[in-house]
C-alpha cells in the first residue's frame, strides 16, 4: 500500500515502459520511458514514495514526458452531457 499524502496509486506497464499515478484528487498523469529498474527503485519502500516521485520522476519531463489523463470521474461528466 502506498503512504503519501498526495498520491492514491502507481501501476506500470513494462510492454510499454509506462508509468500510471492516480494522485488524491482525482487526476491521473501517465509518464513514458520508466523502465522497471526505475519503477521498482520508486516502489521499494512504502513510505516517501511522493518524494521519491517528485526526484525521480517528475522533475524530469524531457527525461519522462507525461500526459493527463481523463479520469473516470471526468469522464462521467462527459458523459451526462
Amino acid at each position: 500500500m502506498i503512504q503519501s499524502s498526495h498520491i492514491s496509486s502507481i501501476s506500470h506497464d513494462p510492454k510499454v515502459n509506462e508509468l500510471a499515478v492516480e494522485f488524491k484528487n482525482g487526476h491521473v498523469y501517465k509518464y513514458k520511458n520508466v523502465d522497471s529498474a526505475t519503477h521498482e527503485k520508486l516502489v521499494n519502500k512504502s513510505s516517501g514514495i511522493g518524494s521519491r516521485f517528485h526526484t525521480m520522476i517528475r522533475s524530469k519531463p524531457k527525461e519522462y514526458p507525461f500526459e493527463k489523463q481523463v479520469s473516470s470521474k471526468q469522464a462521467r461528466m462527459y458523459v451526462g452531457r
